[in-house]
C-alpha cells in the first residue's frame, strides 16, 4: 500500500526561521510549504490540502489567534501555535481557542518534530475512523453514507 503524502504548512513571517523549519520537518512522503502572513495562509488553505498548520501568533497582517478561530469554525485541522508569546495566559488562551499544541520560542527541533509527528499520527487515525464509519462494504461494493454536508480537511464537498 502506498504511503500518503502529508501536507504541512508553516506560517511564519521570519523567513529564515520558516525555511529552517521547512528543512527540519521535510521527510519522505511529506510536503512542507511556507507562508509569510495570514492572507497567504488563508489562500493556501482554501486552495490546497493541508494536514497540519504550524502557525506563528504575531504576524504582520494580524493575529494567529484570529486565524485559528476562523479555522475552527469550519475545520478540525491540527494547528500547532509556534510563538515567542510565552506567558501562561497566552498559552492557555491559545489552547482554549482550539490549538492542538502550543510551542514557545526558542524551542528544541527534536521536540517540535516529535509534536508534529504526534499531531499527524492523530490526524491520520481520525481521518481513517471517519472514512471507515462512512463506508460499508456489501458484496464487494463500497457504499458511502452521507447524512449531512461533508467536510474534508475543512472544505465542503
Amino acid at each position: 500500500m502506498e504511503e500518503k503524502i502529508m501536507h504541512l504548512l508553516i506560517t511564519e513571517d521570519d523567513m529564515a526561521l520558516a525555511q529552517g523549519l521547512q528543512r527540519a520537518l521535510q521527510e519522505k512522503n511529506r510536503q512542507v510549504l511556507c507562508c509569510k502572513n495570514i492572507q497567504e495562509t488563508r489562500q493556501h488553505l482554501h486552495q490546497n490540502q493541508t494536514d497540519l498548520l504550524i502557525l506563528d501568533v504575531n504576524l504582520p497582517d494580524g493575529s494567529g489567534f484570529d486565524l485559528l478561530q476562523e479555522i475552527r469554525r469550519t475545520s478540525d485541522l491540527p494547528v500547532i501555535l509556534l510563538t515567542a508569546n510565552d506567558l501562561e495566559m497566552d498559552i492557555v488562551s491559545g489552547l482554549e481557542q482550539g490549538a492542538n499544541d502550543y510551542i514557545t520560542k526558542p524551542f528544541s527541533l527534536a521536540v517540535l518534530r516529535a509534536r508534529v509527528n504526534t499531531q499527524l499520527r492523530n490526524w491520520t487515525a481520525q481521518m481513517q475512523k471517519e472514512s471507515a464509519k462512512n463506508t460499508q462494504i456489501w458484496e464487494g461494493l463500497s457504499l458511502i453514507h452521507i447524512s449531512e454536508p461533508t467536510r474534508r480537511r475543512g472544505s465542503r464537498m
